[in-house]
């Protein structure tokens, strides 16, 4: 299997192709499952929105991996159910306005940074690491096959916050 990935000859059925769309269609439903019903829960409103941000971040993130790997892919905001198992493909350019809106959302609700030396905060999603995807999704918009050029400058902008405050972020 893995040569036919390295010649680019292989299909659908690719057990690699498969667990990369499997996974992160798993974790886009979790996270739509945890957006639409975190409202309901008995927490104070800054946990549901860090909870909100941290949902939208990692739905955001494997949306990135799906369009870049397969192009126009079904994009779901909802949590899964028997009606719409089977959705249709969305054109890429709104995967691509869904991720920058999730991350933006993401950048503007997280924190800068956490506190590793507890546990609990260890590997959560940060204002930071928002930005750093938003960035990267800025680069992958301007190349191939995409092709938008405005996009470059987006990039540059957005990753350069995070390159000039090290100290706010906690990146070096």
């Amino acid at each position: 299997e893995r040569v036919e990935l390295d010649n680019l000859v292989y299909s659908a059925q690719h057990s690699f192709i498969q667990r990369i769309w499997n996974t992160a269609y798993n974790v886009i439903n979790r996270a739509n499952t945890v957006i639409a019903n975190v409202d309901s829960a008995k927490v104070t409103p800054a946990l549901v929105r860090r909870v909100h941000a941290e949902s939208k971040f990692l739905r955001a993130f494997y949306y990135s991996r799906l369009v870049q790997f397969f192009g126009d892919v079904p994009l779901l905001l909802e949590p899964s159910t028997s009606a719409n198992i089977y959705p249709p493909r969305t054109p890429r350019a709104q995967i691509f306005a869904q991720i920058i809106e999730d991350l933006k959302y993401a950048e503007a609700n997280l924190e800068n940074r956490y506190t590793y030396n507890d546990p609990i905060n260890g590997g959560r999603a940060t204002a930071g690491a928002a930005k750093a995807l938003l960035g990267y999704v800025y680069v992958v918009m301007a190349g191939a096959p995409t092709n938008d050029a405005s996009k470059w400058q987006l990039a540059i902008d957005k990753l350069n916050e995070v390159i000039t405050n090290k100290a706010l972020y906690g990146y070096d």
